[in-house]
């Protein structure tokens, strides 16, 4: 009788445990294709930032399973929250070293701009010489000036000689700055009386707002003074 052959087995077609994601594929322990993968993980989480493993796979075109293999390295990889497993992941120092990027990315400064020019100051309107609150306010700020010069409290005589002003004007200006001014603000003479031998003599001097008229105009000449 004739021996019968024996039965060749059928060949093993059951899939590589890596292609389950179970080990890591032949050809990538064999190739260096591993490291690769790692450093383009790297580079992704520098550029775009912290990531989730299933945002990472499509990204860099591997499977779910082997990026969750290449995540499984502490020194490069680890959770921007340890304590939650479903926490984005992000690179560590060394992993930024190994890929040539040893800091933080740098964001460049804006272009500088051409700075801002001034502000135009103002034009002051012109001022009419006719006018006559502009001619009252002249006379006040000669009748200040007279005395801050003279450093001393003068009579109403003395005021007319020093400013050569009529002596009604020089009156009237006391009278309106001094004692009868409209307001406070306005108040730029001071009216002292004194004994004199031959009765009372009425000296006029300057108040804070009289002093300060003076030092403003000095300042500023062009604008005119006093109120």
């Amino acid at each position: 009788m004739a021996e019968i052959p024996a039965e060749q087995s059928e060949p093993n077609s059951a899939p590589e445990p890596s292609a389950i994601g179970n080990r890591l594929p032949t050809a990538e322990r064999t190739t260096g294709a591993a490291e690769e993968n790692r450093r383009r993980i790297a580079k992704l989480l520098i550029e775009r930032g912290p990531m989730r493993a299933g945002e990472i796979a499509p990204a860099v075109g591997l499977s779910d399973a082997l990026v969750a293999y290449y995540l499984k390295r502490p020194d490069w990889y680890q959770k921007t929250d340890p304590s939650n497993r479903l926490s984005p992941w992000t690179v560590t120092a060394e992993a930024r070293a190994a890929v040539g990027a040893n800091a933080e990315p740098v964001i460049a400064p804006a272009p500088a701009t051409a700075p801002t020019p001034a502000a135009a100051t103002p034009e002051q309107p012109e001022v009419d010489p006719d006018d006559p609150k502009v001619i009252a306010r002249e006379q006040v700020l000669v009748i200040a000036r007279a005395i801050s010069e003279a450093n001393a409290k003068l009579t109403r005589e003395q005021i007319v000689a020093a400013t050569g002003l009529d002596e009604a004007i020089v009156k009237n200006r006391l009278r309106n700055g001094g004692p009868n001014a409209s307001l406070p603000a306005f108040t730029y003479f001071s009216r002292t009386e004194q004994p004199h031998n031959e009765g009372v003599h009425v000296l006029w001097g300057l108040t804070h707002n009289g002093a300060a008229l003076v030092r403003e105009a000095e300042r500023n000449p062009q604008r005119p003074s006093g109120a």
